[in-house]
């Protein structure tokens, strides 16, 4: 105890001596004024960083999720906002200090100078680079199908004096590609951007004399609505992972209470202390954009208990407009994308209450109507809507392709076509049909989803979407639902007489709320002034401005920490700390 508030002590002198290089003086590399971004890593305490499969991800996921939240961060990364993403790690590391241990935490010593976050990526180059410096990465290797042609070509190609032995090999090696492949038929589909196209929009971003700075896919895109589609699916896919293993986990938990309960009324206190073994797991996943600075750790909001609708709500977001502001489906309410976080583990939690017993309707699973089994429903559902989303808006564009060039383009060279925005006609309406009592979609278990998205016949994810209404022959989308659901209520409640016609159970919605507005503004709210004076945000994004004007918009608003490689003496990257602490 002594050693630690010593150590406390030390580290506040230390951050009073923080502060700008003298005028005139010639900036270096010295720790008086810069923060190294990616500090060498300890070897004996590492963990894997570079990884392909889930299967491989999942196991030190925990070790992601510091005490005592026990919350995963995920990002996702692309080489255009590459310096967004290493600006926004500066405010993540020094100012909100995420993932750094408490005085009451004993974090395991594996993994503990791994920046505790998780980055998600398809672009090959940047993984590996962000893997070496010491990040985990979740990279999205996916299968190029020209590729795949090819491969499958010269396969059946090949004459009989091939080895067996080689050619066995070869199947084996393009079967595995195939398999790993999570998301086989949305590729099937051209709804993801081909490997080489997910990072650049022209041939002359290869030779730009800045790396950092690689042509950006236009906001608005469909070709942007397919990176925003990868966001969509990995969610759907970590989340209903991470809460089918807490089933798993179920019997293992109640025995270790069990063996601690014991071990407690067996102790001799006047011997010694006993201390409690940390608990090891993930309790929720928090997504977030990294064109943003972090000003203080949101932490403590997504922790506490208490919500207006009741305890532990399946979903948080930062809004992205007015609460007084009418959205297109005639709420009052717009969830922002760039930061939700999504409970994946019901301990300690109140689950929904459940329908009433009723002769009609036979008595609920328990797991129904858990707040973290209706939070993978949720993501599920986001992600067919859209699916659904992007099939029709890349029908239309084909349609006017065809007219124009008498030729019907795929999803990449499809550069002008426009795409809706994802949180007004995707992200919004879901959330709003996941709250009504009489359930819009389907239940679809996460297995099934699985196989939906990857099973290499994209019959099974279609037949998904004619069952939730969202068919390709009549390309429907979620917003129309919204609208159609949406009355002089928000939340409009059937009568009870309704739902028996229907033949559908009364039905407990999930729990989604807003975190306070004041403290995480939408960008043209913080930019412009609009915030309450005395009130220090959370989060601020660069949500107001797109494309390359995001970072001009932080350095003017003095936001921006981040110190190039070429800047001072020394190398790699590193944090201005005078930006730091007059944020």
């Amino acid at each position: 105890m002594v050693q630690l508030g010593l150590g406390i002590i030390l580290s506040g002198l230390v951050a009073l001596s923080w502060g700008s290089p003298p005028i005139g003086a010639t900036i270096t590399s010295n720790s008086t004024y810069y923060h190294q971004l990616f500090p060498p890593p300890d070897p004996e305490l590492s963990i894997p960083t570079y990884h392909t499969s889930l299967a491989t991800l999942l196991p030190i996921l925990p070790l992601l999720a510091p005490p005592p939240s026990h919350n995963l961060v995920v990002t996702f990364a692309t080489q255009a906002f590459r310096p967004l993403f290493y600006n926004w790690l500066c405010y993540f590391k020094h100012k909100a200090k995420w993932g750094y241990p408490l005085h009451n935490s004993n974090p395991p010593p594996l993994g503990r100078d791994t920046p505790k976050f998780l980055t998600v990526t398809s672009d090959g180059e940047l993984a590996r680079e962000l893997s070496e410096n010491g990040l985990v990465v979740w990279f999205l290797e996916g299968v190029d199908l020209d590729d795949l042609d090819q491969d499958l070509t010269e396969l059946s190609g090949e004459g009989e004096g091939e080895e067996e032995e080689d050619r066995r090999v070869k199947e084996e090696l393009l079967a595995r590609r195939i398999q790993d492949d999570l998301f086989l038929n949305l590729r099937f589909l051209d709804l993801l951007l081909p490997p080489e196209s997910n990072t650049t929009t022209s041939s002359s971003s290869s030779t730009t004399t800045d790396p950092l700075r690689k042509s950006m896919i236009e906001w608005g895109s469909l070709r942007y609505q397919s990176l925003m589609l990868e966001r969509s699916v990995v969610m759907s896919i970590l989340v209903g992972a991470l809460v089918e293993s807490q089933k798993v986990e179920t019997e293992w938990r109640e025995q270790e209470e069990r063996e601690w309960d014991e071990a407690v009324k067996a102790h001799d206190w006047s011997e010694s202390r006993l201390l409690k073994p940390e608990w090891v797991g993930v309790r929720g996943v928090l997504v977030v954009d990294n064109d943003a600075v972090w000003l203080q750790s949101p932490a403590p909001l997504l922790d506490h208990p208490y919500r207006p609708t009741g305890t532990h709500p399946s979903v948080l977001f930062a809004p992205d407009s007015s609460p007084t502001f009418r959205n297109s489906w005639g709420g009052h309410s717009m969830p922002c994308a760039c930061f939700l976080y999504t409970r994946t583990f019901d301990h300690l939690s109140h689950t929904a209450s459940f329908p009433p017993p009723s002769p009609t309707f036979p008595s609920p699973s328990p797991d129904q109507h858990r707040p973290t089994t209706q939070a993978a429903q949720l993501w599920r559902q986001v992600a067919l809507c859209h699916i659904a989303m992007l099939l029709r808006e890349l029908s239309l564009a084909r349609d006017q392709a065809r007219k124009l060039f008498e030729t019907s383009l795929n999803l990449s060279s499809l550069k002008r076509a426009r795409a809706p925005s994802f949180q007004a006609t995707v992200l919004g309406p879901a959330m709003f049909l996941a709250e009504q009592l009489v359930p819009s979609f389907p239940e679809v278990g996460h297995e099934e989803w699985i196989e939906a998205l990857g099973s290499g016949d994209v019959d099974d994810l279609l037949n998904l979407l004619e069952e939730a209404g969202l068919g390709t022959e009549t390309g429907t989308t979620c917003l129309e639902i919204a609208k159609r659901n949406h009355q002089l209520s928000p939340n409009p409640t059937p009568s009870l007489g309704t739902m028996l016609k229907q033949n559908q159970p009364p039905y407990q919605p999930t729990r989604i709320e807003p975190l306070p507005y004041t403290l995480f503004p939408p960008g043209y709210s913080f930019f412009g002034k609009e915030e309450e004076v005395g009130i220090k945000p959370c989060v601020v994004h660069a949500n107001y401005v797109v494309g390359g004007e995001k970072e001009e918009f932080l350095r003017e608003a003095d936001f921006w920490a981040l110190a190039g490689e070429g800047e001072g003496e020394g190398q790699g990257w590193k944090c201005e700390k005078r930006v730091l602490e007059n944020s």
